[in-house]
């Protein structure tokens, strides 16, 4: 149960440190920012968790065990997904017309007299 929340803070970090390298940010900052954020969240879910289990054998403590894990990661997505929508997110590439990719081929046969601009 220990590592549960420093895996969720390695996930974070890298989830951090990929969205700010993204927008050209500082990367190993959000990343440790990242990091530290998941800590703190998911070890105050997990406190409490046991906090509120404590009158419960340690059978139906392993089987809230997942349920606080759930919680962590939900939190951490929703509060981390709010912390990274500052970072701006870099312009997409915009598609420019480029030269016609060869002479356009007529729906109607063309006599030679029509092609000059001759009735």
């Amino acid at each position: 149960m220990t590592t549960i929340p420093w895996l969720l803070a390695l996930v974070t970090a890298l989830w951090f440190g990929w969205m700010a390298r993204r927008a050209e940010r500082n990367w190993v900052l959000w990343g440790l920012g990242g990091a530290a954020f998941a800590l703190v969240t998911s070890t105050i879910v997990f406190g409490l968790g046991q906090a509120a289990s404590i009158p419960f054998s340690q059978s139906q403590r392993a089987a809230l065990h997942l349920e606080w894990t759930v919680v962590a990661v939900v939190l951490i997505g929703l509060l981390g997904g709010l912390m990274t929508l500052g970072l701006p997110r870099p312009p997409r590439p915009e598609a420019k017309p480029g030269p016609p990719a060869g002479n356009p081929t007529p729906i109607a046969p063309v006599s030679a007299a029509q092609a000059k601009g001759q009735k």
